[in-house]
């Protein structure tokens, strides 16, 4: 199975279907992200990489109900709010997040750690 394949393939019910608390298809996607410079010519792998994002949170500050995220984006976020796991200390949260001018919004949390990684709830789905 290459990586394109990891990417979108469909866990069968009761397969391991994460590392560690990381669905597989964002770690294969997060190591690919790695190493981008390999994967250069493979467009449909480049195009699937996109979807599975991956947001590094540097800082956060509270907004309101809302914690505005600054850090770094691997991917593409879709436009709009999405359904995003937070991976901090303990089992990743579900939450509502938006991309505004490159920072993430997260919607109704009242914080967030330097350090934690967001990453796309559909995968979990």
């Amino acid at each position: 199975m290459i990586a394109a394949d990891l990417l979108t393939y469909t866990m069968e019910l009761g397969a391991h279907t994460r590392v560690g608390t990381v669905r597989v298809c964002c770690a294969v996607a997060e190591h690919v992200h790695a190493r981008r410079d390999v994967v250069a010519g493979h467009h449909a792998l480049l195009r699937e990489l996109k979807r599975h994002w991956r947001f590094e949170v540097r800082e956060a500050l509270p907004d309101n109900a809302d914690t505005v995220a600054f850090g770094t984006l691997s991917g593409a976020f879709q436009a709009g709010v999405q359904r995003a796991e937070l991976h901090a200390d303990g089992p990743p949260v579900v939450l509502s997040a938006g991309l505004e001018d490159g920072d993430l919004r997260l919607f109704g949390v009242a914080g967030c750690p330097a350090g934690a990684v967001l990453r796309p709830a559909e995968c979990a789905d």
